[in-house]
């Protein structure tokens, strides 16, 4: 059964590099791509800013399948797990067609973080699809959004 994923992705290591590296080996894993703008943010530990994006696409996957693909992309990109501060590329399973998996999907950052609410709310102006479930209200987008800046880097 083909299913709307949302995958973000991340990187504070290369990300001018990782960032479309990740978003054309996720155009093989998913049926129209499209992607969100590219947006800055500030890491969560001691390390340098993030750049972060959206990717939709629709896969005919279970949510193990997908999930361990993205892993499969993160080692061929070369991902170290080890490294707490720099991170060449995180991709992350956001939500996928309403599946609910308990402290998996939809992913618990979806609308807690401005790194991934914002790139996620583009994405799916961008691709005019739908946004998932439990979308926050207008006041709450604007407080995330304060720390999430625009960054000009052409990954589509």
């Amino acid at each position: 059964m083909r299913r709307l994923a949302y995958v973000g992705i991340g990187s504070n290591c290369q990300a001018e590099l990782t960032l479309p590296q990740a978003a054309r080996e996720l155009g093989l894993l998913l049926e129209e791509i499209c992607g969100s703008g590219v947006f800055r943010s500030a890491s969560r530990s001691s390390g340098p800013d993030y750049l972060n994006m959206v990717v939709s696409g629709y896969a005919d996957l279970t949510w193990r399948d997908l999930i361990s693909a993205l892993k499969s992309i993160e080692d061929r990109i070369g991902r170290d797990r080890t490294d707490r501060v720099l991170c060449r590329i995180d991709l992350d399973l956001l939500w996928y067609d309403g599946v609910q998996v308990e402290n998996v999907l939809p992913h618990s950052d979806i609308w807690r973080y401005g790194y991934t609410t914002v790139p996620l709310l583009d994405a799916c102006r961008r691709g005019g699809t739908r946004v998932p479930e439990g979308e926050p209200d207008d006041e709450t987008i604007a407080r995330l959004s304060s720390g999430v800046k625009p960054f000009d880097l052409k990954v589509f």
